[in-house]
């Protein structure tokens, strides 16, 4: 007669991964890497799990669709994203993209069965797509982000978290290694561009892209900019958004305004209520309907484009061969940048952009080469 066995599934290491793993009921489950207390802890949680359900792992969720936990997650960030006023943040919107792809490959297939390899599958079509090497990095976390909210109680633990750490097994792309395309260095606009694109575009949008060159504010913040948010009492006005970049983090935002945006700002300043954008669509006539920063910077590209056609008299081609490059309002605050960094040092720089360190203004802060040049010359 053959002898009955409660021996517990073994805890082993994966080689090729250097991960713990664990096969109950017929499937392998990455457990995080190889001895390390987290993965040893989840193991004995596994089992302890596996032991008081009957030796087999609970089957709730089971049959739940990607499709299903992705419909589930849409909701939970539609009410996550939101600004202290309600409104969406546009942080939900950057997921679209790597869940459209992830849905036509694997809507149909069951969450509990999503590994390294499908998200894998998922990260070369994206690569396929064009999409920059740190742009496919950053939806792929998008895509891990929706299986942990899955594993945590907020989700009501759709699916476990070993899924989780299953996914953390499929490394970021590296610069030069991998078939995707390495994003463009964002550079400062020149101030002859600008100059040449203004003519061709709406008033209001001419003051939004003089004020952002003259102050370094974010499209975001010049596109939300409201009546009441101006303190105009000093000699130096203020602005401070309601709703930036780090406002989430209790970090407040004060932009200040010289002479020449006060004078740009002065035949926008007639709406009584407080709460009114300084630009909005027809601002002459009262309009309240604001700019967007995407259909800001659209209206910016296509001045561009109009103005470069004129100077040529010709076919638009492709941007080397341009008289008037294509620029986007990002531009503006990586012009701002470098000359802050000119007049006042990366500290002063730091300060005017509204940074936390330093480090995130050597990126928009482009180094004096003219400088740099005398230095050379004076030193050998």
């Amino acid at each position: 007669m053959p002898r009955l066995t409660k021996q517990n599934p073994k805890y082993r290491r994966h080689k090729p991964s250097g991960r713990g793993v664990v096969t109950i009921d017929g499937k392998d489950i990455y457990l995080g890497r190889w001895n390390s207390p987290e993965s040893v802890s989840e193991y004995h949680r596994l089992i302890a799990q596996w032991n008081s359900n009957g030796r087999r792992l609970p089957s709730a969720g089971s049959d739940l669709t990607i499709a299903e936990l992705v419909e589930q997650f849409g909701r939970y960030i539609d009410v996550y994203y939101r600004r202290p006023d309600g409104t969406p943040t546009g942080e939900a919107a950057t997921f679209r993209s790597p869940l459209k792809v992830l849905m036509k490959l694997f809507g149909s297939e069951p969450a509990m069965g999503f590994d390294s390899s499908m998200l894998k599958t998922v990260r070369d079509a994206l690569i396929e797509r064009g999409l920059s090497r740190k742009t496919v990095n950053g939806h792929i976390v998008r895509i891990r982000r929706i299986f942990s909210w899955g594993a945590s109680p907020d989700s009501g633990k759709l699916v476990p978290h070993t899924i989780a750490a299953e996914l953390e097994a499929l490394p970021a792309l590296e610069p030069g290694r991998s078939a995707a395309r390495e994003p463009g260095k964002v550079l400062p606009v020149s101030d002859e561009t600008v100059q040449a694109t203004l003519p061709y575009l709406p008033g209001d949008v001419r003051a939004m892209v003089e004020l952002q060159r003259l102050t370094g504010m974010r499209s975001g913040e010049v596109t939300a900019m409201r009546i009441g948010q101006l303190d105009r009492s000093g000699e130096t006005w203020c602005y401070s958004p309601g709703q930036h970049k780090t406002a989430h983090k209790g970090k407040d935002r004060h932009i200040a305004i010289g002479p020449r945006g006060q004078q740009i700002l002065q035949p926008f300043l007639f709406k009584l209520d407080a709460d009114a954008y300084v630009f909005s669509r027809g601002s002459a006539s009262g309009s309240n309907h604001h700019y967007t920063p995407h259909s800001y910077g659209r209206i910016v590209r296509r001045a561009a484009d109009r103005a470069d056609a004129w100077a040529k008299a010709g076919k638009i081609i492709d941007n080397k061969k341009r008289i008037v490059l294509r620029w986007h309002v990002h531009q503006l605050r990586h012009t701002y940048a470098t000359q802050a960094r000119k007049i006042g040092g990366l500290e002063a720089a730091q300060v005017a952009l509204g940074h936390s360190t330093a480090k995130i203004t050597e990126v928009y802060a482009e180094r004096d080469a003219a400088l740099a040049a005398k230095i050379a010359q004076a030193i050998g």
